[in-house]
């Protein structure tokens, strides 16, 4: 009985990999996205760490490499030279005018958490 389980355990982890190789595979980004940051998405995110963008012999270099990153001024990012693409206008400490407010009745629309997972601490 034992070497059956072993057996149809093997299969069921084989079947979980070739749909999860499969689903990531099918993955359809939207038309907004740019061939390169799709390109580097799909890099980044491979089913396997080792063939993921970074973890290569090259490292690091490998993604400040990738053509999404073509014409970036890495080195004036690490000298902290560039410019923000965005300053925002703060008039104080305690400005929060460049954020959202956030609606009353939008704490009634999020649900009690009662699955009791927290219990014991």
């Amino acid at each position: 009985m034992k070497i059956v389980w072993k057996i149809e355990n093997f299969y069921r982890k084989l079947d979980l990999k070739f749909r999860l190789k499969y689903s990531y595979s099918s993955v359809q980004f939207p038309y907004k996205i740019s061939r390169k940051a799709e390109s580097l998405i799909k890099a980044l995110c491979r089913q396997d760490p080792s063939e993921r963008i970074g973890y290569q012999k090259d490292g690091v270099n490998d993604i400040r490499k990738h053509r999404w990153f073509q014409g970036f001024d890495w080195e004036g990012l690490q000298n902290e030279t560039i410019q923000a693409p965005h300053i925002p206008e703060i008039k104080n400490p305690f400005d929060c005018s460049n954020f959202e407010k956030i609606r009353e009745d939008d704490d009634r629309k999020i649900a009690d958490e009662t699955s009791g997972w927290d219990a014991d601490f």
